[in-house]
């Protein structure tokens, strides 16, 4: 199974990962914080983390989206406020406050709107 081998500020290794594509967006550790694959090799595979690594630990796993990190486009994008993961802040505000808890997962567009 893929673990956290080391941390180091946001960007952490898997050991002997398997299954993992450069670019690629990961869940890591219990609380599934958002993740991208930004290096290969045949020991360790390299993974930024978007949110903070604070109290993830070694041995907590790391879960393959199967999909490249990517911006979604669409109704509603302009007018609204994001944070740098695309989340949208006045959905976070009315859902749990002022604070993004980590690994706050919230669509970032509504899906149902059409254009004007």
């Amino acid at each position: 199974m893929n673990e956290v081998y080391s941390i180091n500020g946001p960007v952490i290794k898997v050991k002997n990962a398997k299954g993992f594509k450069i670019m690629e967006k990961v869940f890591v550790g219990k609380q599934k914080l958002l993740g991208e694959v930004i290096s290969i090799s045949d020991n360790f595979t390299v993974i930024q983390v978007y949110e903070s690594t604070t109290g993830l630990q070694r041995g907590e796993k790391v879960y393959s989206s199967g999909e490249a990190i990517s911006a979604v486009l669409g109704p509603g994008l302009l007018g609204n406020i994001f944070d740098g993961i695309q989340r949208p802040l006045h959905t976070i505000f009315e859902n749990s406050g002022a604070y993004i808890k980590p690994g706050t997962n919230i669509p970032c567009l509504d899906m149902e709107k059409q254009w004007d």
